[in-house]
């Protein structure tokens, strides 16, 4: 059972959490938004220009596998207003879930369970809360997923750029754009499995590079956690 933390780490948690919320909390905000912008876009797909231009080219149409349910590794680069920060995200098709970063020369870990969610600072005990808290993490694990309802919204308004090598170098990728106001994202699907390799998003000062490794992951919660008061 997780005892309470003593107030000794009070000053700890704090400068951990803050650690999360202006550096990986910072990066998984703007994902968060951004991924509100395109659900409101996708919406209005069917009337946008973007939509029109593609039926009429009648060229081919976004077919991508849904990475739900499969386990992959996808490392996140984004550039935020020329700072870089790069992010491991890792999920093992089950619902588990973890993403690490470094932050001031340590590596902070977000663990998320079917029942909790855990914030580790390098070999330092972890912080437990309950799953209803995890949008206080500011990280939000179905921004770097793509289901099949997000897919097929994508139809609407993807246009196709022809082929080219896959960015991890393995096979040729279809290459598909999707703009919406000030936002454009370029999705690289392989040619042969239909999986995604990378979606590239770029938004003003901000860009970011998702490339995805699909294989094995084992995602666990961590054993030396203890629960953080809630009150």
């Amino acid at each position: 059972m997780d005892d309470k933390p003593p107030k000794s780490s009070k000053k700890k948690v704090i400068l951990i959490v803050l650690a999360v919320l202006l550096i990986g909390g910072g990066v998984a905000a703007y994902f968060v938004n951004k991924n509100n912008q395109d659900e409101k876009a996708q919406k209005a797909a069917e009337t946008s220009e973007a939509a029109n231009t593609n039926q009429a080219s009648n060229t081919k149409t976004l077919e991508a596998a849904s990475t739900s349910g499969k386990p992959f590794v996808a490392t996140v680069n984004t550039t935020i207003n020329g700072k870089d920060v790069t992010g491991i995200m890792s999920s093992d098709g089950q619902g588990n879930v973890s993403y690490v970063y470094k932050a001031d020369g340590k590596d902070i870990s977000l663990i998320y369970t079917a029942d909790a969610y855990y914030l580790c600072s390098g070999t330092e005990t972890c912080l437990k809360y309950a799953a209803s808290k995890s949008s206080s993490s500011g990280f939000d694990p179905s921004t770097y997923q793509f289901d099949s309802s997000r897919l097929n919204a994508l139809k609407n308004t993807a246009a196709y750029q022809g082929q080219q090598t896959c960015p991890t170098g393995t096979g040729t990728c279809d290459v598909w754009s999707v703009t919406s106001g000030s936002t454009t994202t370029t999705m690289y699907v392989n040619a042969s499995t239909k999986q995604i390799a990378k979606v590239t998003t770029k938004s003003g000062t901000t860009t970011s590079d998702i490339t995805y490794e699909y294989k094995a992951v084992t995602v666990a919660a961590p054993t030396n956690s203890v629960t953080l008061p809630t009150q």
